[in-house]
This record gives C-alpha cells, structure tokens and sequence, in this order.
C-alpha cells in the first residue's frame, strides 16, 4: 500500500473512532494503578516515567559519572599511597645499605645549597612572569626565590627515586584501573583481534577532536595489526546543539559503508551540521539519497547515540575528546608519544 493511501486509511479510522482521549479510571483497572485522577481520567505511570524523561536521563548520567568519579578517585588514593610507602622503605633500604639513617642520606644526596637560585635568576624569573604577578616586587621575589628552589628539589629526588628504584629492583604490581567498553559493532580500523584497542568518544562538533582523531588514525596505521581504534559517539548536547544529529548521520552512513569518509566531513565542517548540509555531504559521497534520508528522518540511530554516552558517562566519560586504552581513561588530548608510551605500556610483556 502506497504511503498516501496508508495516510488516507488511517484517518477514515480516526474519523470512525471519534476524538483520542486518556484512558478512562474503569480502563485503568485491569493494569496498574493509576497515579492521581481526576474524575474519570487517570494519569498513569507511564505517562509520568514519559513526561520525566528527559530530567531522569540527565540524572543517570550523573549518578554514572558520579560512580566513574568515586572508581578513579579511589585508584588514586590507592596509587599515590603506593608511592608513598615506597619511597619511604626505598630510602630506608639505601640508608641501611650505606649504613646511615634516612636523613644522612638525604642530606648527603640531595644538599640545600645545590637547589639555591642565584640573585640573577630570580631576576630573570620576575622579569619573565612580571605580567601574570598581582603582588609587588618586593614581596613577590621571596616567593620566586621559593618556587626555584622547590622546583629544582623536586626535580632532584624524583631523580634519586629513579636511580634507586633500579638499584633496588623495583617493581609495581598494582594494576592500572580499567572499564569496560564494547568495541564490537562500532565504527572502528584495525583487526577485531588486535591486542591493543583504543576507544575514542568524539563529538563531531568539537573543535579538538578533529585533530586528536587523525593523530589516533596515524598511530593505528604505525602499529599496523596491533592497534585497533574504536570510534564512540559523545555529542555534548548542552554545547552543539547540531552533534547528535550529526552523529546519527556518521551512522546513517556506516550503514551504506562509509562511515569514516561521513566521520571527515563532519569534522571538516563543525559549524556547518545542519540538516541541509548533511544531506549535502551525503549527495557528495553518492550515498543512495532515500535510504539515508530515511534513516536521518526517522531517528533511527538515536538510540545507539544515546547509548555510547550512557556507556561513556559510566566509564567517566564528561567532555571530548575522551580516550580509553584497553579501557584506561585518559581525557583530553594527549600527543602522538604520549599514546605511543601507553601502547608500548600495553604490548610489553606481563603487561
């Protein structure tokens, strides 16, 4: 039956049965209880959980993140402990080697007098950061004087800590944090099987994550079969009010098989994602016209939109870009060596 004709039938029907109305109190019975009446007509459950619908998603995608928040806070706690113990019994293990205690040791290996800024330099410090200071120059130079020195203190032990953690044979076990994120059935490049999988969470309306994804594809193509990249959706509603309209359009062409050539004219053009245009870049790449508009009209990828960022958010997942190595959360950009390290982290043995 053709679409006019369908139309045509169904409002002979509506016509036969009279104007809608809510369901009345005695046809409520046989199902749950209303939640209020008035009069004859209820207001069911359904039509609350409906009418909520928007302000009960917001609030499960903060609980979610909430309970992503307390997961990496705790590993936080956890690993800075860690280092902290540590470092006490590693330089417990040195003094007792040197037969020393701990503050001989500290003194001899990391002297006062080394981490002293010259007049000169605290000079060029002033002079360097003299905009950004809001107090004056004689009560600012003490504070110059003092984050030199800390500065160059830290710098100091953390190479000690470096050097003696080798000597020592040092060797952490506590496992890094890690969610878990589906990676099947989403836009992805490489082998379904490779040991390495990065998850990006995207927003094709950000201006960062244009640049951060070609950095990922370039790292995916350097490891060859060892990396696979994952592409998630997570437009921020509240700030692009076009990305998820446009995530559903990366959709609507994986489809068709051209997600990714869809995935770069999207970026291509962030301030340009309205319907008109999206239908534009479909026509460009000679998708077939009726089955994408078909899809992009009838929403039929909302779901699986809204779904990555209910994932994403459980995972912690609240700006782009956001990205996960073999589920490890790292937000924000990170550069091309940052990521490498990680994956080299990944791949080396008993890891």
């Amino acid at each position: 039956m053709s679409r006019t004709r369908t139309a045509i039938a169904m409002g002979l029907l509506l016509l036969c049965l009279g104007p809608i109305r809510p369901p009345s109190l005695a046809e409520e019975r046989g199902g749950a209880p209303p939640l209020a009446t008035l009069g004859d007509v209820v207001i069911s459950e359904a039509e609350v959980r409906a009418a909520a619908q928007a302000e009960l998603e917001a609030l499960e995608l903060k609980t979610a993140r909430a309970q992503a928040t307390h997961a990496h806070r705790r590993h936080e706690i956890l690993e800075e402990a860690l280092e902290r113990l540590l470092e006490e019994r590693l330089l417990a293990a040195e003094a007792g080697r040197q037969g020393i205690a701990v503050e001989a040791l500290l003194a001899k290996e990391l002297p006062p007098a080394e981490f002293e800024p010259t007049a000169e330099e605290i000079e060029d410090f002033y002079r360097d950061n003299e905009e950004r200071i809001t107090v004056s120059r004689e009560a600012a130079l003490p504070l110059v004087a003092r984050h030199l020195r800390t500065e160059r203190e830290n710098r100091a032990r953390a190479k000690l800590l470096k050097r003696l953690e080798g000597e020592h044979r040092v060797k952490r076990s506590l496992p890094p944090l890690r969610f878990e994120l589906q990676s099947s059935d989403h836009p992805a490049l490489g082998p379904a099987d490779a040991p390495v999988v990065l998850t990006l969470f995207s927003d094709f309306a950000c201006p960062y994550c244009r640049q951060y994804g070609e950095t990922l594809r370039k790292i995916a193509a350097h490891y060859d079969r060892q990396v696979r990249l994952v592409f998630r959706q997570f437009p921020l509603r509240n700030l692009h009010p076009n990305a998820e309209r446009a995530a559903e359009a990366s959709l609507c062409a994986a489809d068709q098989n051209r997600f990714w050539e869809m995935h770069d004219l999207l970026f291509a053009a962030p301030d340009g994602l309205g319907e008109e245009a999206i239908r534009a870049m479909a026509a460009s790449l000679e998708l077939d016209g009726a089955a994408f508009g078909s899809c992009l009209g009838s929403g039929r990828h909302r779901d699986r939109v809204r779904k990555d960022i209910r994932e994403g958010s459980t995972a912690g997942v609240d700006g782009t870009p956001t990205l996960f190595v073999n589920g490890r959360y790292f937000g924000g950009v990170r550069s091309f060596d940052e990521v490498t390290a990680i994956i080299d982290e990944e791949l080396a043995p008993g890891e």
